[in-house]
């Protein structure tokens, strides 16, 4: 579904045993089609060792597959962008950890995700390609 415009509550996997589904625990990422928020484990991983995140959710290495090592992965692929995008993931987590975004912080996201799709857009051709 990457690519296409999401309908209301639909439920995605653009990332392997990760699910957003709008439907469900507010349209968060899961740990596949659970209700267990990764935002809630990812802290708890970090503060206390996957451990305490095996013994409070123990169904969620055998019945769903989702380890230690996928964690660390997500976190590593999320966190290893550059330029503009790591620019955007800045700027989205300091508006997530705001109660209540101001049209401020929503005019710096709209700036900040036009930056990103123009890095993607392909380089023009110069000059002597164009002949």
């Amino acid at each position: 579904m990457s690519g296409q415009r999401i309908a209301k509550d639909a439920e995605t996997e653009d990332y392997p045993n990760l699910i957003v589904c709008d439907g469900r625990v507010t349209g968060q990422i899961t740990v596949h089609r659970s209700r267990l928020p990764l935002s809630t484990i990812a802290g708890m991983a970090l503060h206390r060792g996957w451990g305490e995140v095996v013994a409070g959710w123990d169904y969620i290495e055998t019945d769903y597959g989702f380890t230690e090592a996928d964690l660390a992965g997500f976190i590593y692929d999320l966190l290893d962008v550059r330029h503009e995008q790591a620019r955007l993931l800045c700027i989205m987590a300091d508006i997530q950890r705001r109660t209540r975004p101001r049209k401020a912080d929503t005019e710096r996201l709209r700036v900040a995700l036009i930056d990103c799709l123009a890095a993607l857009q392909p380089p023009a051709p110069s000059p002597l390609e164009q002949t």
